[in-house]
């Protein structure tokens, strides 16, 4: 995002932490209410804008060791409390940048069932404390499970949920919060409890906040005219807050960063629909104004690093800098396909950012990580 197997309390892990190598050498170092590109950033502070990047940083592709013959792509890159940043890739052990070097994580041992050996979702402290989510639904053979490493073992639970927990957002050791389609569990440092999602709410896209106590989340009605909700989460209770009219949302929201209480951003499946910025009080409607091919333009993370916004845009990766939005180049690769960013985080503790993704196309795929640093 795998697979649990009832009643299994434990899961021995096979072998320590190993390190990485280093880097690969690079092969290459407004408001828009109405969803048109702004060009006005210099006389207008709320405004976006594009230019050339004058960022004196490159992505430089990791090497993430021998791969086996079963390989993917890393889907899930996400940030932990810590600052360490978690790569998942289906068809091999996780991956963690520790804020100096890599490691690698066994896989728990999820029995493959009916949803392959992919996971639904992944967070948490650090390299050494983190859950991870299979992707099974309540059956007679089956239930959701959640994964926590220790620094040592796999210790499994069951969710207690029907459904997969496809959203995690961890604030803290005690303020965790996993969500399905109709519940959010919290973790208070000592045991997991259930908090009911708005009964509006189809089920949760996207989650994201600086605290259990300022969380958004962002979804679909499931009542007519079925159009995009946004909630905020106080501590206490639910509460809606007005979207513009002009966002439509017509894939549903992809991705979304928070910066601060009066700074998140939340991200459509395409860049074309533009995005949302949240000021503290209102919600905005913007665009980054750069046009991208409607057959690469889906976005997939979006990550803030050092006082600047990331958005992974498939074989793309554009970038926010005080108010203006500009292409990052990836690296050029040797194989049939170029490189197909799938998610990306960052570590605010060396303004590390990564992303993950693959290359090769679907004929030959591999599993790809790619680090930037100033």
């Amino acid at each position: 995002m795998r697979r649990s197997h009832i009643g299994r309390a434990a899961v021995a892990a096979a072998g320590l932490l190993v390190g990485l190598a280093a880097l690969l050498p690079s092969a290459q170092a407004d408001e828009a209410h109405g969803g048109q590109p702004s060009t006005a950033a210099a006389t207008d502070p709320n405004a976006t804008a594009t230019a050339t990047s004058t960022a004196t940083g490159s992505w430089q592709e990791v090497n993430v060791g021998t791969t086996p013959a079963k390989m993917y792509a890393f889907h899930d890159v996400v940030s932990t409390v810590s600052g360490d940043v978690l790569a998942t890739d289906p068809g091999q052990d996780i991956r963690c940048w520790n804020g100096t070097g890599w490691e690698v994580v066994p896989k728990p041992g999820i029995p493959q069932m009916h949803n392959s050996d992919y996971i639904a979702s992944i967070g948490g402290i650090s390299c050494s404390d983190f859950y991870i989510y299979d992707q099974e639904s309540l059956s007679a053979d089956t239930a959701p499970g959640r994964w926590h490493w220790d620094g040592t073992t796999w210790q499994h639970t069951l969710t207690g949920d029907t459904y997969p927990s496809m959203n995690f957002q961890a604030f803290a050791a005690n303020d965790m919060w996993d969500f399905s389609y109709h519940y959010a569990h919290h973790f208070d440092g000592t045991s997991w409890n259930t908090v009911a999602l708005p009964d509006t709410v189809s089920s949760p896209d996207i989650v994201t906040g600086t605290s259990g106590k300022d969380l958004w989340l962002m979804g679909s009605s499931n009542t007519s005219p079925f159009g995009p909700l946004a909630y905020h989460w106080n501590g206490t209770k639910w509460v809606q807050s007005t979207l513009p009219s002009t966002w439509t949302s017509k894939n549903s929201e992809q991705s979304a960063v928070t910066v601060s209480s009066k700074e998140v951003y939340v991200f459509d499946f395409t860049t074309a629909n533009g995005y949302l910025r949240w000021d503290g009080t209102t919600w905005h409607k913007e665009n980054t104004g750069i046009s991208l091919p409607a057959v690469s333009d889906y976005t997939s993370g979006a990550a803030y690093s050092g006082g600047t916004v990331w958005l992974s845009v498939a074989a793309t990766v554009l970038r926010l800098d005080n108010g203006v939005w500009t292409k990052s180049p990836l690296p050029a690769v040797s194989d049939p396909s170029p490189i197909d960013v799938r998610a990306i985080a960052a570590d605010p503790r060396t303004n590390t950012v990564i992303a993950g993704g693959s290359a090769g196309g679907e004929q030959a795929p591999r599993p790809v990580l790619l680090q930037y640093q100033n």
